[in-house]
């Protein structure tokens, strides 16, 4: 995995060195840009081997969810760099389970839900690139390629026999980001974006309950997932 990320860094150096020498060249015509989209997205990592069978579901529903991505940064000819914010957020409500609880007299059942919120957060700088598909310019193929950093955090409430209790799970790591998109002119200075976007991390997780924290040899979470937007670019 070192590897991967290390060769993804050092292509992504390379591809962003070479842009900012030619935006360099065209200097004079900076533009202001910025943009705002909101859609769906879907973790792409498998649901661990130790989840209890009659939690998969739980699980399952955790991998779909809303996302939404922020940009501010300047575009030169049809060269973009940017800084991004983008949040995905699934959650799972009030879901039933039962589990074996040890006791003095074996084992007895114990039933209750659980209640899950979590939020995928990812901040890069990007650049983007814009090809006019268009005699006109009024459509833009755009690519996008970026590295930043990712974080995690999993709010869980547990209910049980009219008791309850909740842990929180986090942790950071490295976000590599890439994707591809449709700009269509509305207006001189406003486009509407399309956009599908693959974003790559994991981190090792820790939390606020003792005893719950990941050890050395425990796997990162998997935070890797694909986000379907769309939304509005203005460039001035």
């Amino acid at each position: 995995m070192k590897k991967i990320y290390t060769t993804g860094v050092l292509l992504l150096f390379l591809v962003l060195t070479v842009k900012a020498q030619n935006a360099a060249n065209t200097s004079s015509n900076i533009r202001f840009m910025a943009s705002g989209s909101f859609g769906l997205g879907f973790r792409t990592a498998k649901i661990d081997a130790s989840v209890p069978p009659q939690l998969e579901n739980h699980f399952k529903e955790l991998r779909n969810g809303t996302a939404f991505s922020f940009e501010l940064g300047a575009k030169a000819e049809n060269n973009g760099f940017t800084l991004s914010y983008s949040q995905f957020s699934s959650s799972s409500k009030d879901y039933p389970f039962t589990t074996s609880v040890p006791g003095p007299g074996g084992p007895t059942t114990a039933s209750g839900t659980i209640s899950t919120s979590d939020k995928i957060t990812v901040i890069t700088g990007n650049w983007i690139s814009f090809t006019p598909l268009s005699k006109n310019e009024t459509v833009f193929l755009t690519s996008k390629l970026g590295i930043g950093a990712i974080s995690y955090r999993s709010d869980n409430d547990l209910s049980s026999a009219g008791s309850s209790s909740s842990f929180e799970l986090s942790g950071t790591g490295l976000a590599l980001a890439g994707g591809l998109g449709l700009d269509f002119k509305l207006s001189k200075n406003v486009y509407f974006a399309v956009n599908g976007d693959y974003l790559n991390g994991r981190a090792k997780l820790k939390s606020d309950q003792q005893g719950l924290t990941a050890s050395e040899e425990d796997e990162p979470e998997g935070l890797t997932h694909i986000r379907f937007t769309g939304g509005l670019r203005i460039i001035l």
